[in-house]
């Protein structure tokens, strides 16, 4: 009797364990996936339906975690729905949907990012909404380890808006990493460019019509911030060349036609300028004195400062 029992419980663990479950039962606690009455997290393949009633996904949990590798996507008339290219999808009332069908897509898709030398992004759509991180390989839960055991390519990942439209490029290499952030309309609000050794940093922002409104450039110690008028001509610069000793700012202002305003330099005459700064307003001739740097020239060009 009792190796019966044994090999009842067998059999029916193996038949659990065999057997997918509607992933409609299952609840969520902390993120982790749980079959009722249950405390131990849910390991197993689950199925999606269409709110038809046709099988719409099988998909498989470990530790109450679902592999977003492991989807298996169907039509409604049970074809196996293979990745699409999210480009080729119609956005209507906000989900994506195959062209002449009706249902919102479900299943792979990938994205072309830019132009083609950037490569490609692949993700999940579900009930017609992009979910998750799209990137172009598995990079782990840190994409910043990326460059430590890498030393040839590049990764990429893409987040979304709720409406389908890219929120959020990431492109990472050995050297740096690339931000770009759209908004739903799929207008660009920032730009971010940030090397790995934190030696130079830009952060470039525009305004909702496509143009620039601010930008910023670190390269060490020195800084040039730029703000532009909203018919795109240059509105102040400031270039700072850092807190230390015989250090300075200078400042230039422009009218909305372009006009330079003002010109103002300032050198550093505190003791210590790594906790407090004293600035004291100079010509443009004493300033050249002490540096040789024109800064009504300096410009950003191919992530370096030129004058």
């Amino acid at each position: 009797m009792r190796y019966f029992v044994i090999i009842s419980i067998f059999i029916v663990t193996m038949l659990g364990c065999s057997t997918s479950i509607d992933e409609s039962d299952l609840f969520k606690k902390a993120g982790i996936a749980y079959l009722p009455s249950s405390e131990t997290p849910f390991s197993g393949k689950a199925i999606g339906y269409y709110d038809t009633g046709e099988m719409l996904y099988e998909v498989k949990y470990e530790d109450g975690m679902v592999d977003e590798n492991t989807y298996d996507f169907l039509f409604k008339d049970g074809e196996s729905n293979h990745s699409v290219e999210l480009n080729d999808l119609d956005i209507r009332t906000t989900k994506l949907f195959l062209l002449d069908y009706q249902y919102p897509y479900s299943g792979y898709a990938t994205l072309k990012i830019g132009v083609p030398d950037l490569g490609e992004v692949r993700g999940l759509i579900r009930g017609g909404y992009p979910i998750g991180k799209w990137v172009d390989r598995d990079i782990g839960e840190n994409p910043d380890n990326f460059r430590y055991n890498d030393d040839s390519e590049e990764i990429k990942y893409v987040n979304f808006h709720i409406n389908g439209t890219v929120e959020e490029i990431n492109i990472y290499d050995l050297i740096y990493r690339r931000t770009v952030n759209y908004d739903e309309s799929g207008s660009p609000l920032q730009y971010l460019l940030n090397y790995h050794d934190e030696t130079k940093q830009l952060i470039q922002q525009w305004s909702p019509n496509g143009k620039m409104e601010t930008e910023k450039f670190v390269m060490g110690d020195t800084a040039v911030e730029r703000v532009w008028w909203n018919n795109g001509k240059i509105k102040y610069q400031e270039v700072d060349l850092g807190p230390r000793n015989g250090s300075g700012i200078s400042t230039s202002k422009w009218n909305e036609v372009g006009g330079q305003v003002s010109n103002e330099y300032y050198l550093d005459i505190s003791d210590d300028p790594q906790l407090s700064r004293e600035l004291k307003k100079v010509s443009k001739t004493e300033w050249q004195e002490i540096h040789p740097i024109n800064p009504d020239s300096m410009k950003f060009i191919e992530n370096d400062l030129v004058d």
